[in-house]
Protein backbone atom coordinates (compact mmCIF):
# COMPACT_ATOMS: atom_id res chain seq x y z
CA UNK A 1 0.00 0.00 0.00
CA UNK A 2 0.50 3.70 -0.29
CA UNK A 3 -0.09 5.67 2.66
CA UNK A 4 -1.32 9.01 2.08
CA UNK A 5 -4.61 8.98 0.47
CA UNK A 6 -4.88 5.29 0.18
CA UNK A 7 -4.76 4.18 3.61
CA UNK A 8 -5.25 7.82 5.03
CA UNK A 9 -7.91 10.00 3.47
CA UNK A 10 -6.05 12.14 1.69
CA UNK A 11 -8.02 15.33 3.13
CA UNK A 12 -5.23 17.12 4.08
CA UNK A 13 -5.64 20.77 5.92
CA UNK A 14 -2.82 23.23 6.64
CA UNK A 15 -2.57 23.20 10.21
CA UNK A 16 0.49 25.57 10.61
CA UNK A 17 3.15 27.92 7.86
CA UNK A 18 6.18 29.00 9.30
CA UNK A 19 7.56 31.52 7.57
CA UNK A 20 11.14 31.94 6.71
CA UNK A 21 11.23 35.19 4.79
CA UNK A 22 8.77 37.11 3.53
CA UNK A 23 5.17 37.31 4.31
CA UNK A 24 2.66 34.73 4.93
CA UNK A 25 -0.12 35.48 2.68
CA UNK A 26 2.02 35.72 0.25
CA UNK A 27 4.35 32.58 0.50
CA UNK A 28 1.04 30.84 0.88
CA UNK A 29 -0.72 32.31 -2.60
CA UNK A 30 2.89 31.28 -4.01
CA UNK A 31 2.75 27.77 -3.36
CA UNK A 32 -0.88 27.37 -3.86
CA UNK A 33 -0.28 29.25 -7.90
CA UNK A 34 2.52 26.00 -8.17
CA UNK A 35 0.07 23.57 -7.11
CA UNK A 36 -2.76 25.16 -9.68
CA UNK A 37 -3.61 22.13 -11.98
CA UNK A 38 -2.31 19.77 -9.55
CA UNK A 39 -4.67 16.77 -8.30
CA UNK A 40 -2.71 15.44 -4.96
CA UNK A 41 -4.24 16.25 -1.67
CA UNK A 42 -1.33 18.24 -0.76
CA UNK A 43 -2.13 20.59 -3.56
CA UNK A 44 -5.71 20.74 -2.74
CA UNK A 45 -5.34 21.38 1.15
CA UNK A 46 -3.04 24.70 0.04
CA UNK A 47 -5.03 25.81 -2.71
CA UNK A 48 -8.06 25.39 -0.19
CA UNK A 49 -6.10 27.42 2.81
CA UNK A 50 -4.99 30.29 -0.08
CA UNK A 51 -8.76 30.81 -0.99
CA UNK A 52 -9.00 33.53 -3.61
CA UNK A 53 -5.52 35.07 -3.03
CA UNK A 54 -3.67 33.69 -5.83
CA UNK A 55 -0.66 34.46 -7.52
CA UNK A 56 -0.26 33.18 -11.43
CA UNK A 57 2.81 30.47 -11.89
CA UNK A 58 4.36 30.08 -15.06
CA UNK A 59 5.13 26.62 -16.29
CA UNK A 60 4.66 24.45 -13.37
CA UNK A 61 6.57 21.32 -13.30
CA UNK A 62 5.68 18.43 -11.55
CA UNK A 63 8.17 15.91 -10.31
CA UNK A 64 6.82 13.10 -9.39
CA UNK A 65 7.46 11.93 -5.69
CA UNK A 66 9.28 14.99 -4.98
CA UNK A 67 7.48 18.37 -5.67
CA UNK A 68 6.73 20.97 -8.16
CA UNK A 69 9.86 23.67 -9.98
CA UNK A 70 8.09 26.91 -11.15
CA UNK A 71 8.38 30.37 -11.95
CA UNK A 72 5.79 33.13 -10.00
CA UNK A 73 6.33 36.66 -11.30
CA UNK A 74 9.75 35.72 -12.93
CA UNK A 75 10.97 33.94 -9.45
CA UNK A 76 11.96 30.43 -9.97
CA UNK A 77 10.66 28.52 -6.73
CA UNK A 78 10.78 24.79 -5.41
CA UNK A 79 8.04 23.34 -3.41
CA UNK A 80 8.01 19.70 -2.56
CA UNK A 81 9.72 17.36 0.60
CA UNK A 82 12.50 18.92 1.88
CA UNK A 83 14.97 16.65 0.55
CA UNK A 84 13.81 18.43 -3.15
CA UNK A 85 13.10 22.14 -1.94
CA UNK A 86 15.43 22.73 0.89
CA UNK A 87 18.03 19.84 0.62
CA UNK A 88 20.36 19.47 3.52
CA UNK A 89 17.82 21.78 5.64
CA UNK A 90 15.96 19.59 8.45
CA UNK A 91 12.16 20.37 8.28
CA UNK A 92 10.59 21.82 12.06
CA UNK A 93 10.06 18.14 14.33
CA UNK A 94 6.48 17.65 15.20
CA UNK A 95 5.31 13.89 14.63
CA UNK A 96 2.22 13.17 12.45
CA UNK A 97 2.61 16.33 10.81
CA UNK A 98 3.63 16.75 6.98
CA UNK A 99 5.78 19.08 6.40
CA UNK A 100 6.10 20.46 2.56
CA UNK A 101 9.20 23.49 2.40
CA UNK A 102 8.79 26.44 -0.50
CA UNK A 103 11.79 27.74 -1.18
CA UNK A 104 13.78 29.92 -4.02
CA UNK A 105 17.58 30.26 -5.15
CA UNK A 106 17.89 31.75 -1.80
CA UNK A 107 16.62 29.01 0.22
CA UNK A 108 13.76 28.37 2.49
CA UNK A 109 10.97 30.59 2.38
CA UNK A 110 8.61 28.35 4.56
CA UNK A 111 7.58 25.43 5.64
CA UNK A 112 3.72 24.33 5.58
CA UNK A 113 2.39 21.52 7.85
CA UNK A 114 -0.29 19.35 6.94
CA UNK A 115 -2.52 16.49 8.73
CA UNK A 116 -4.25 13.57 7.32
CA UNK A 117 -6.54 11.11 9.13
CA UNK A 118 -6.78 7.35 8.55
CA UNK A 119 -9.50 5.93 6.96
CA UNK A 120 -11.92 4.08 9.66
CA UNK A 121 -11.49 0.79 7.73
CA UNK A 122 -7.73 0.79 7.33
CA UNK A 123 -7.11 -1.26 10.54
CA UNK A 124 -9.62 -4.07 9.66
CA UNK A 125 -8.62 -4.17 6.12
CA UNK A 126 -4.91 -4.72 7.15
CA UNK A 127 -6.16 -7.43 9.94
CA UNK A 128 -8.35 -9.12 7.70
CA UNK A 129 -5.54 -9.74 5.03
CA UNK A 130 -2.97 -10.50 7.08
CA UNK A 131 -5.69 -13.26 8.28
CA UNK A 132 -5.62 -14.59 4.71
CA UNK A 133 -1.98 -15.20 5.10
CA UNK A 134 -1.35 -12.26 3.29
CA UNK A 135 2.18 -10.21 3.37
CA UNK A 136 1.27 -6.33 3.91
CA UNK A 137 3.94 -3.83 3.46
CA UNK A 138 3.72 -0.22 3.47
CA UNK A 139 5.60 2.22 0.67
CA UNK A 140 5.27 5.87 1.31
CA UNK A 141 7.15 9.33 0.04
CA UNK A 142 6.44 10.36 3.33
CA UNK A 143 8.42 11.30 6.04
CA UNK A 144 10.11 8.09 7.51
CA UNK A 145 8.78 9.38 11.24
CA UNK A 146 5.22 9.22 9.78
CA UNK A 147 5.32 6.16 7.98
CA UNK A 148 6.61 4.20 11.07
CA UNK A 149 3.71 5.77 13.46
CA UNK A 150 1.13 4.88 10.78
CA UNK A 151 2.61 1.27 10.28
CA UNK A 152 2.43 0.89 14.33
CA UNK A 153 -1.26 1.73 14.44
CA UNK A 154 -1.89 -0.21 11.63
CA UNK A 155 -0.13 -3.22 12.31
CA UNK A 156 2.50 -3.41 9.55
CA UNK A 157 6.12 -4.76 9.98
CA UNK A 158 7.60 -3.64 6.34
CA UNK A 159 7.10 0.08 6.20
CA UNK A 160 9.51 2.36 4.46
CA UNK A 161 9.26 6.81 3.94
CA UNK A 162 10.87 8.96 1.90
CA UNK A 163 10.34 6.42 -1.05
CA UNK A 164 10.71 8.27 -4.47
CA UNK A 165 8.66 6.71 -7.35
CA UNK A 166 11.74 4.24 -8.71
CA UNK A 167 12.10 2.94 -4.97
CA UNK A 168 8.99 1.51 -5.02
CA UNK A 169 9.12 0.24 -8.20
CA UNK A 170 12.46 -2.01 -7.15
CA UNK A 171 10.80 -2.56 -4.04
CA UNK A 172 8.15 -4.30 -6.04
CA UNK A 173 10.60 -6.24 -8.19
CA UNK A 174 12.36 -7.42 -5.23
CA UNK A 175 9.15 -8.59 -3.84
CA UNK A 176 8.36 -10.40 -7.43
CA UNK A 177 11.99 -11.95 -7.74
CA UNK A 178 11.60 -13.91 -4.35
CA UNK A 179 8.10 -15.29 -6.04
CA UNK A 180 5.56 -13.06 -4.23
CA UNK A 181 2.28 -12.20 -6.30
CA UNK A 182 2.14 -8.48 -5.76
CA UNK A 183 -1.27 -6.48 -5.74
CA UNK A 184 0.03 -2.54 -5.03
CA UNK A 185 -2.74 -0.11 -4.05
CA UNK A 186 -1.83 3.83 -4.47
CA UNK A 187 -3.34 6.79 -5.40
CA UNK A 188 -0.79 9.15 -6.56
CA UNK A 189 1.61 9.91 -9.57
CA UNK A 190 4.56 8.56 -7.56
CA UNK A 191 2.97 4.97 -7.10
CA UNK A 192 1.91 4.71 -11.23
CA UNK A 193 5.21 2.90 -12.07
CA UNK A 194 4.86 0.40 -9.24
CA UNK A 195 0.95 0.00 -10.31
CA UNK A 196 2.14 -0.98 -13.29
CA UNK A 197 4.66 -3.31 -12.41
CA UNK A 198 2.55 -5.02 -10.00
CA UNK A 199 0.53 -8.36 -10.75
CA UNK A 200 -2.60 -6.33 -9.71
CA UNK A 201 -3.09 -3.06 -9.20
CA UNK A 202 -5.34 -0.96 -7.85
CA UNK A 203 -6.07 2.79 -7.68
CA UNK A 204 -7.49 4.86 -5.44
CA UNK A 205 -10.54 7.10 -6.87
CA UNK A 206 -9.88 10.71 -7.27
CA UNK A 207 -6.16 10.24 -7.27
CA UNK A 208 -4.30 11.13 -9.88
CA UNK A 209 -5.45 10.58 -13.26
CA UNK A 210 -1.84 8.74 -13.88
CA UNK A 211 -2.51 6.18 -10.98
CA UNK A 212 -5.76 5.49 -12.25
CA UNK A 213 -3.77 5.03 -15.72
CA UNK A 214 -1.63 2.86 -14.52
CA UNK A 215 -3.77 0.27 -12.64
CA UNK A 216 -5.91 -2.62 -12.98
CA UNK A 217 -8.88 -1.61 -11.52
CA UNK A 218 -10.23 1.65 -9.61
CA UNK A 219 -11.56 1.45 -5.76
CA UNK A 220 -14.61 3.48 -6.21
Amino acid sequence: FDKTGTLTTGEFRLLRTEVVRGDPAHVLAIAAALEQGATHPVARALREAAGTTRAQATDPRNIPGQGVLGQVDGIEYRLGAPSFATPGVPAPEEPGMTWIALADAGGTLAWFGLGDEVRPAARALVDDLKSLGVRVHLYSGDREENVQALAAQLGIADARGAMLPEDKLAAVKALQAEGAVVAMTGDGVNDAPALAQAQVSVAVDQGAEAAQAAADMILL
